[in-house]
């Protein structure tokens, strides 16, 4: 094969060199270890998946408007000993915040929230009912404070659903 290659043209020769390259890199990556600490990170936030759905106030669209995990951490931040993840999303004239925490090793989330109304934003939003469910199980629920504010502890799991009611 070899002295076939070496007969054809230049035009095929560099071809070959090419792809002894490519196979090179190849080998190269297949005996990469990664990290411990890369892994552990990747588990760690691996429960901090945003609700697959969120409804707010009986409001038919509810959208997200902020997400932390779509920008990078500044460098010592990405070391630290729990992950926290902030998101914001919009509904009518509704915003509900939401911070997600774990600490790494641990199972559960802690869900930090507060809705607020951005048409009036000095209104308080007390007795506001806040479900987790999957599917048609209850995982967790809280109803918020004068401030419009809750927490909820939970397992996290696949197709997590946060309803927010009046």
């Amino acid at each position: 094969m070899e002295e076939q290659l070496s007969s054809v043209g230049l035009g095929c020769g560099g071809a070959v060199r090419q792809l002894r390259k490519l196979l090179a890199v190849a080998d190269s990556e297949a005996r990469y270890k990664v990290p411990d600490y890369a892994v552990e990170y990747a588990k760690a936030i691996y429960p901090l998946h945003q609700p697959a759905k969120v409804h707010i106030l009986a409001h038919t669209h509810t959208r997200l408007i902020h997400d932390s995990f779509r920008e990078p951490l500044p460098a010592g931040i990405r070391s630290q000993g729990r992950i926290i993840r902030h998101t914001r999303y919009q509904a009518g004239d509704h915003s509900l915040d939401l911070r997600q925490e774990i600490a790494r090793g641990h199972s559960q989330v802690i869900l930090v929230g507060q809705i607020t109304n951005q048409k009036e934003p000095h209104r308080q939003m007390p007795d506001v009912t806040v479900t987790m469910a999957a599917g048609k199980e209850t995982v967790a629920r809280a109803v918020s404070n004068e401030f419009g504010e809750f927490v909820i502890t939970y397992e996290p799991r696949a197709r997590l659903t946060l309803h927010v009611s009046g």
